[in-house]
């Protein structure tokens, strides 16, 4: 999927990409949907000032979350998007979506367990159809 990709599926407009001839900046211009209204605009902005930042995952998360459906180990979550089974892709991938309560642990009582594998939550599962539906 190119960057474009889901821009154009949502019906928002094309992206503008602009750099100059040396290559010193690169700048892109992401409008609006047209179908926004300017009162959820405004909502947005103001639950983002208020700290209430809505987490968006990634595709590779939410690759993830469908994989998760089943519990899996975090060496075969990491393996399904194709990354190296490290501590470092780890926290960057696997825990933002356990820290937002997407994924959870099915050994809540150790953490730190080999045995340990995660599961999609019911809030994952509610973000995935979200995601589905404005597709």
């Amino acid at each position: 999927m190119t960057l474009c990709a889901p821009v154009v599926i949502n019906g928002s407009p094309e992206p503008i990409f602009e750099t100059d001839n040396e290559r010193t900046y690169f700048l892109t211009v992401l409008k609006i949907h047209p179908e926004s209204s300017k009162s959820e605009i405004k909502k947005i902005k103001e639950n983002n000032q208020q700290g209430n930042k809505k987490f968006i995952p990634n595709e590779m998360q939410l690759e993830i979350l469908r994989f998760c459906v089943n519990p899996y180990s975090k060496k075969e979550i990491l393996s399904k998007i194709g990354m190296e089974n490290t501590y470092y892709n780890f926290r960057k991938i696997v825990l933002p979506l356990i820290q937002k309560e997407l994924l959870t642990f099915t050994i809540p009582d150790a953490p730190r367990s080999k045995f340990q594998k995660y599961v999609i939550t019911e809030k994952g599962a509610e973000l995935l159809k979200e995601v589905k539906s404005n597709y």
